[in-house]
């Protein structure tokens, strides 16, 4: 790894000798290997990068391009410059002082993960680490503040019957008969519980 970042690191010689090119407002869909076929055109593409996201690996919409030859670059930059591609109106121009890990991330394949998924395997990743106790506080709460959420609809005069949590719960329980002898024999020891305070 250390070996192929390094070929890709700029020396002194490769910033007097060849050219690189900035290409910016580049379109969706139009990524390494479609820069690749286009602007071979020009010359040799010896590096390669399209700027992307670290978390998604989406591109951020700009590109650098390193040709072999100076004129070259300076050539495929004023042709592009302006060039309208997808409805995007590309933006080139050659870099006169690039930064020696410019290329860092180049020639690479990128795997694409979208947003909803990170969120997604956050979200398990946090319920999964969460104890039973933890996990019925949390579902109490919900049922709680649905609870009040009815009881102020009702107030209001609006009529408005909608299962939310305790429909989940209730065909949880009803899916789940184990389940459903222990919310019973919880349910029967808080009847219990309330009889023997009211006796006293």
């Amino acid at each position: 790894m250390t070996k192929r970042f390094n070929k890709l690191r700029l020396k002194g010689d490769d910033i007097k000798k060849k050219g690189i090119v900035y290409i910016g407002h580049l379109p969706k869909g139009f990524e390494e290997g479609e820069l690749r076929k286009f602007f071979t055109q020009f010359g040799e593409v010896s590096k390669l990068r399209v700027s992307r996201s670290k978390k998604t690996a989406r591109s951020k919409g700009y590109a650098f391009l390193e040709f072999q030859d100076k004129t070259v670059a300076s050539i495929a930059a004023q042709t592009m410059d302006g060039y309208l591609m997808f409805g995007k109106k590309v933006e080139c121009h050659v870099v006169d002082t690039p930064h020696k890990d410019m290329f860092k991330h180049g020639n690479r394949e990128w795997n694409f993960v979208p947003n909803q998924m990170i969120f997604r395997n956050k979200k398990n990743s946090e319920t999964e680490s969460k104890t039973e106790e933890q996990m019925s506080e949390r579902v109490k709460g919900l049922l709680q503040k649905e609870k009040e959420r009815r009881i102020r609809l009702r107030e209001l005069g609006i009529d408005y019957d909608f299962k939310g949590y305790q429909g989940v719960v209730d065909q949880y329980i009803a899916d789940k008969p184990a389940f459903k002898t222990k919310a019973g024999a919880e349910a029967s020891d808080k009847k219990k519980k309330s009889s023997k305070k009211s006796k006293k």
